[in-house]
C-alpha cells in the first residue's frame, strides 16, 4: 500500500528524484556538505531570525543525508520539501541518489482538510453544496500547483547548490 501511494505521488510529480556524480572522495564530499548546512533542531520557532548564512538544515552521515531548506526572513520559499540522499563510493568518484519529498506533516494536513470537506458534503443538505464542492476543487488545484512548483524549484536549487558546494 505504501509503495502504491509513493508511485502515485511520483506520477503526479509530488516526489522527484535526481542522480548526480562527482569526482571527489566520499569523505571530502561529506566534509564540504557539513560545512554548508546547519544542524536541524526539530522545533525552532524563530528560525528565520537566526544569523546563519547556510541555506540548508539537516543531518549528514557516512551513508547519506536528510536536509530541508532553511527559512529566511521575508523569503517566499515555503520550505515544504525534504531532501534525502544516499551516497555511494565508487573509488575516487561518488554517486548520489537524491529524492525530494513534500513534508509529511503537510500531507497529513491536506488529508485532514480533504476529510473535513467530505464530511461537510455528506452531512450538508442545503443548496450551498455546489459552492463547497467547487471551492474544495479550486483549493486542491491551487495547493497542488504550489506543491508541484515547490518540488521542482527545490530540485533545481539543490542541484545548483550542491555543485557549488563541491567546486568552491
Amino acid at each position: 500500500m505504501n509503495n502504491v501511494f509513493l508511485l502515485f505521488l511520483a506520477k503526479i510529480k509530488l516526489i522527484d528524484s535526481l542522480q548526480m556524480n562527482f569526482s571527489v572522495s566520499k569523505k571530502l564530499f561529506i566534509q564540504k556538505l557539513e560545512e554548508n548546512i546547519d544542524d536541524d533542531k526539530k522545533f525552532q520557532i524563530f528560525e528565520q531570525f537566526s544569523s546563519s548564512y547556510n541555506d540548508y538544515k539537516g543531518v549528514v552521515n557516512e551513508e547519506g543525508f536528510r536536509l530541508r531548506r532553511r527559512k529566511h526572513f521575508a523569503d517566499y520559499n515555503l520550505g515544504l520539501t525534504s531532501i534525502f540522499g544516499r551516497i555511494e563510493d565508487k573509488g575516487e568518484k561518488i554517486k548520489i541518489d537524491i529524492r525530494l519529498f513534500i513534508n509529511p506533516t503537510f500531507v497529513l494536513l491536506l488529508l485532514g482538510l480533504f476529510g473535513f470537506f467530505i464530511t461537510v458534503m455528506i452531512f450538508n443538505d442545503s443548496n450551498i453544496l455546489i459552492f463547497i464542492i467547487s471551492y474544495s476543487i479550486l483549493l486542491f488545484i491551487i495547493v497542488y500547483i504550489i506543491l508541484r512548483n515547490d518540488i521542482s524549484k527545490a530540485k533545481k536549487d539543490f542541484e545548483k547548490d550542491l555543485f557549488f558546494y563541491i567546486n568552491k
